[in-house]
């Protein structure tokens, strides 16, 4: 199992219920965030927000139909605590202004 959203997605369709978890889970996220890493709230609202938008391209939509989107990403690294992936996915998003 690969984890994330797609096994909850898979489970509601099979019982039949329309259900979106990824927004259940983007609106969480910023409070995760904030407790677990120390994100301002603010900061974490604009990265969670600049996550997994679907209307970038097909390549972002077919990898969340699949479920190794950025939001499924940020559940595992959520669920193991994994500051490395965290920054490798935040330098994705926003680019720093400077190396240090």
């Amino acid at each position: 199992k690969n984890g994330g959203l797609k096994p909850l997605d898979d489970l509601a369709a099979f019982a039949g219920c329309q259900v979106n978890f990824g927004n259940a889970w983007r609106s969480h996220m910023p409070t995760k965030l904030v407790l677990k890493y120390g994100f301002t709230r603010r900061g974490a609202q604009r990265f969670v927000g600049a996550l997994d938008r679907a209307t970038q391209s097909v390549l972002v939509r077919s990898q969340q139909m699949v479920g190794v989107g950025e939001l499924e990403c940020m559940t595992r690294i959520i669920a193991t605590g994994d500051i490395h992936a965290l920054d490798q996915l935040h330098m994705r998003r926003f680019h720093p202004c400077a190396d240090l």
